[in-house]
C-alpha cells in the first residue's frame, strides 16, 4: 500500500514539475516575442501607365504563430482618368509554393477616390519562427512580395520568394470567368461607352491540354477556358475614341476572351479587334473571307 501511494505521489511530482516547466517557457517565449520591436513598413506598387498605385503595409516584424496581425491595403485612383475595377488577393508564401490564402475580393475604386482595407493574418501553427512573404496580387498588373519574421528578429539574408503573378482563385472555371468579365468592363472600348447592364456571358468553352503519345499522362487537362461576352456601346468605333467624329448609334459587340492558366491569353472582339494590341486585326474565318 506504501509503496502505491509512494508512486502516486512520483507521478503527481513529476506533473507539477512539467507544468511549471511549460508555464516558464512560454512566459520567457511570450516575453522574447514581446523584446522584438515594431519594424514598420509600406511597400507600394505603380502601374507606371496610368497613375494608379497599390500598397500594403503594417509591421514586418513581431509576429506570431497562431496569432493576428493586421495590414493595411491601399488602393489608389487619385490620378486615374475612369474608375479602376479588378480584383486582389493576399497570400503567404514560401520560397517554393503558397503556404495560405488570406484574401480574396474584388473592388472599384473611382476616379479621385482611395480605398483602405484592413487585412487581419493569422499565421500557421508550423510557421512558429522565421521569415515568411506577404505577397499582393491584382491579377494582370502586378504582384507584390513583403518579407515578415515571426517569433524573431530579422536575422541572415533571405532568398527569393515563390513568384506568384495571379492568384489561385483564378485557376479555377469561376475565378477564369470572373477575370475574364473584369477584362472586358476595363477594355478601352467599354470603358469609353460600354453599357453595363448590356454585359452577358453567352458560352463557356473548356480549353483540354492533350496528353502527348506514349507520355506517363492519360488523360487530358484543363488549363484554361474560351468565354464569349455579349454587350453593347452607345456609339460605333472601337477602343479610346476621344476626339473622333462618332455615329450615336447603339453598336452590339462579342467579345472572345481565352484565360489560361489564371492568365488572359487572347481578346478578340467581333473577329476584327485585338483588344490586347488595341488594334484592328485580320482574322481568317472557316469557309469565309480574310
Amino acid at each position: 500500500m506504501k509503496r502505491w501511494i509512494l508512486l502516486a505521489g512520483l507521478i503527481v511530482l513529476t506533473v507539477t514539475v512539467l507544468m511549471m516547466t511549460i508555464s516558464v517557457l512560454g512566459t520567457v517565449g511570450n516575453h522574447e516575442s514581446a523584446r522584438i520591436p515594431p519594424d514598420p513598413f509600406t511597400t507600394t506598387w505603380s502601374s507606371g501607365r496610368d497613375g494608379r498605385t497599390y500598397s500594403i503595409s503594417g509591421d514586418s516584424a513581431g509576429h506570431a504563430a497562431c496569432k493576428p496581425s493586421e495590414f493595411q491595403l491601399t488602393l489608389d485612383n487619385s490620378s486615374g482618368d475612369d474608375s479602376w475595377r479588378g480584383s486582389y488577393c493576399i497570400l503567404l508564401v514560401d520560397r517554393e509554393e503558397t503556404v495560405k490564402e488570406i484574401a480574396h475580393e474584388q473592388f472599384d475604386v473611382p476616379v479621385g477616390q482611395t480605398l483602405q482595407k484592413l487585412v487581419s493574418v493569422t499565421f500557421p501553427s508550423d510557421v512558429v519562427k522565421g521569415p515568411i512573404g506577404l505577397c499582393v496580387v491584382i491579377p494582370q498588373r502586378g504582384a507584390t512580395v513583403t518579407t515578415l519574421w515571426v517569433g524573431e528578429k530579422r536575422t541572415g539574408f533571405v532568398e527569393p520568394w515563390h513568384a506568384m503573378t495571379n492568384c489561385p482563385y483564378y485557376l479555377t472555371e469561376e475565378g477564369s470567368r470572373e477575370l475574364a468579365a473584369d477584362f472586358v468592363r476595363n477594355s478601352p472600348t467599354f470603358v469609353f461607352d460600354g453599357i453595363e447592364e448590356s454585359l452577358e456571358l453567352e458560352e463557356t468553352l473548356c480549353l483540354l491540354k492533350e496528353h502527348k503519345p506514349g507520355s506517363p499522362e492519360t488523360l487530358s487537362n484543363v488549363h484554361g477556358w474560351r468565354f464569349s461576352f455579349a454587350f453593347d456601346s452607345r456609339q460605333d468605333g472601337y477602343g479610346d475614341r476621344s476626339g473622333q467624329t462618332l455615329t450615336q448609334v447603339v453598336t452590339p459587340h462579342r467579345a472572345i476572351i481565352m484565360v489560361e492558366f489564371g492568365e488572359v491569353t487572347s481578346a478578340i472582339m467581333d473577329e476584327t479587334w485585338d483588344m490586347i494590341g488595341q488594334q484592328r486585326i485580320d482574322l481568317k474565318i472557316p469557309g469565309g473571307n480574310t
